[in-house]
């Protein structure tokens, strides 16, 4: 099953989760009525005698179903309250998940080796499955535990306990990240966001209950005996009844979806780093570990089903266990496990073909390998990020770290290569860069830049650059905005990185898919039409021949002057939310435009990434194998 495939499965998880949704709604408000209906029966004595005389047709009189009616709207009222009000607060994503947890974002230059030594794993895997390197957080908690949250890749974070990264060596700590990683590529996350917000509807009913009664006895209390407060307490009763009721529901639908996750998760794991023995490792640690998975987090219950083990106790006979048996999880990856916890030295994957950095062009068949390999981190992905990391100068990296150092990096990535408009760039820089010693120097040595270390910076720079304030960051895009338009033009290189900034800025959440390529035509003909033009002179035969792959009939290709890349975001927006069938199909054409001549050269790739990723898919890094 591709990335592809697992996005249209995590559509149909979520169908699942409206279903089973619905079904708890349908429960308390079935729980919330008889509640209801018995105590006013007990209560009134109009009530008590219709029942007692039409015995369960009594549900059928006017002022029964009135009260049914009035129950059930109340139920779906609150629900629905609670979901948008979670929601509202979830809105800015994993961040928002992490410091409500307490987590603490780790600094990117941080002197602490072990965690330097997380950073450096999230990144590799980052790079190597040509997604923007998310935001770290830590959490100080004793337990060997980890997370990833957001609602897609633009919002991601990977959260890690402090257990986690001291009691786990560098191949154990590789082995959970992967598997944090696979929830990102497999579209869990989002499932996971949603979960947390309608669970919160239903729990919110038994939260109104207790301040519902507390207020009516205490209004009782104080205002003497004869008050008649029967009516407010019952309601206040069944509210809090039911919210135990949803309680229990919602561990069996955040139990329900997420223990299989959790088995695949782990065997992507496998799969990404070729090392089994590094998250066999983790879970045996864990099994051993005093403090297993346990968090102390007010807030860990909400979120226990974002983490990589168990975080919370699972109850009653492990009914509300979010994760599997931590037994089973093991033996999936070792088979002939014999059930000890003790560790056994790691293991180093073994070495690839080594990967050499020269620029030249790849071979198309290559990129459409790559294309099938999206949502995955193969050995040779991993090795060529690692290859890609080593071939930087330790000033950039250390600079990609910083976050005003980070935005002369991105400065100095649109230097134009005509001295005179290289010149007027620098003028409109001085004031801003001037107080910073080092800026200068940067600037100078990213005008000898590889091609294929661009975007690869880019992404490096995204956890500082995301650390800006509101106020720095519009600062910031309306510096590059300034430095692109100087020549009065704007050309491949200047989009790409403009566009992978502002839209990791946006924290906007991705649409569902739904849209299909027909719908969409016009859309694809410009981003085909701007790869065209971007990548060999054979222009019309390039968009042709891709064009041909959507089959949707026949658009012509748009001459240059049509060209806008203002138009090439909007049409990109309106593809994102393609069904993710046709996006596959899609990214498929794109390749077959820029490799119409049989190869992809640097600059083509460059700007096939970009666009990817502005559909929500990051590409494995492509460069030359010897």
């Amino acid at each position: 099953m591709n990335f592809f495939e697992h996005q249209d499965r995590a559509k149909q998880k979520t169908t699942h989760l409206v279903l089973l949704f619905g079904l708890g709604v349908l429960a308390l408000i079935a729980s919330v009525s008889a509640i209801v209906v018995f105590a006013f029966a007990s209560l009134d004595a109009n009530t008590a005698y219709l029942f007692q005389t039409e015995g369960a047709r009594a549900l059928l009189a006017p002022e029964v179903l009135t009260l049914l009616y009035t129950v059930g709207a109340g139920v779906i009222v609150i629900v629905l309250l609670g979901m948008f009000f979670k929601n509202m607060q979830l809105k800015g994503g994993g961040k928002n998940v992490a410091e409500s947890l307490g987590g603490r974002l780790l600094n990117p230059n941080t002197q602490d080796p072990h965690e330097r030594r997380a950073l450096n794993v999230v990144e590799e895997m980052a790079i190597a499955s040509g997604i923007g390197v998310p935001p770290v957080y830590l959490l100080e908690e004793e337990g060997i535990n980890a997370f990833a949250a957001g609602y897609g890749q633009h919002d991601a974070v990977i959260g890690l306990t402090r257990g986690c990264i001291t009691h786990l060596n560098r191949d154990e700590l590789q082995g959970v990240i992967a598997h944090e990683f696979s929830h990102i590529f497999h579209g869990d996350m989002r499932l996971n966001m949603r979960l947390v917000a309608w669970l919160y509807g239903i729990i919110l009913i038994g939260l109104i209950g207790r301040i519902v009664f507390r207020l009516a006895a205490s209004s009782g209390r104080s205002r003497g005996k004869n008050d008649n407060k029967a009516p407010i307490l019952i309601a206040g009763v069944a509210l809090i009844v039911a919210g135990y009721a949803g309680s229990f529901f919602g561990g069996l639908i955040r139990a329900a979806l997420s223990r299989q996750r959790e088995y695949l998760a782990d065997a992507s794991a496998v799969q990404y780093t070729r090392n089994p023995i590094g998250i066999a490792g983790a879970l045996k640690k864990i099994g051993a570990s005093s403090h297993g998975t346990a968090l102390k987090s007010s807030g860990a219950s909400e979120f226990s089903h974002l983490f990589f083990g168990e975080a919370l106790p699972s109850g009653f006979l492990g009914l509300m266990a979010t994760h599997p048996p931590l037994n089973e999880r093991i033996k999936r990856i070792e088979p002939g496990w014999d059930g000890s916890f003790a560790t056994p030295s790691s293991q180093t994957p073994k070495q690839s073909t080594k990967t050499h950095l020269n620029g030249k062009s790849i071979a198309t068949a290559a990129v459409l390998a790559a294309l099938g390999q999206v949502g995955e981190i193969h050995e040779q992905n991993l090795h060529d990020a690692q290859t890609l990391l080593s071939h930087y100068d330790p000033l950039l990296l250390n600079a990609a770290h910083e976050p005003l150092l980070a935005q002369v990096l991105m400065y100095g990535l649109l230097q134009s290569k005509d001295s005179a408009i290289r010149l007027a760039q620098h003028a409109l820089l001085k004031e801003k860069i001037s107080h910073l010693p080092e800026a200068k120097t940067l600037l100078l040595h990213l005008e000898t830049l590889e091609t294929e270390h661009i975007l690869p910076l880019v992404e490096l720079s995204l956890p500082a650059l995301k650390t800006l304030s509101a106020t720095q960051q519009n600062t910031f895009e309306h510096t590059l905005k300034t430095l692109i338009k100087i020549d009065g033009k704007v050309n491949a290189l200047e989009w790409s990185v403009y566009t992978i900034l502002t839209q990791s800025f946006k924290g906007k959440a991705p649409q569902s898919g739904h849209k299909t390529l027909l719908t969409c035509k016009a859309h694809a003909q410009m981003a085909l039409s701007v790869l065209a033009h971007a990548s060999c002179h054979k222009t019309a035969s390039a968009f042709t021949h891709a064009f041909e792959k959507l089959d949707i009939g026949t658009l012509e290709l748009l001459k240059e002057s049509q060209l806008d890349f203002r138009q090439l975001e909007h049409a990109l927006e309106a593809l994102l939310a393609l069904q993710p069938k046709y996006k596959q199909r899609l990214l498929e054409a794109m390749v077959a435009c820029v490799g119409f001549d049989g190869t992809v050269n640097p600059h083509e790739i460059q700007l096939l990434k970009a666009m990817a990723l502005c559909l929500g898919v990051g590409l494995p890094p492509l460069i030359a194998n010897a």
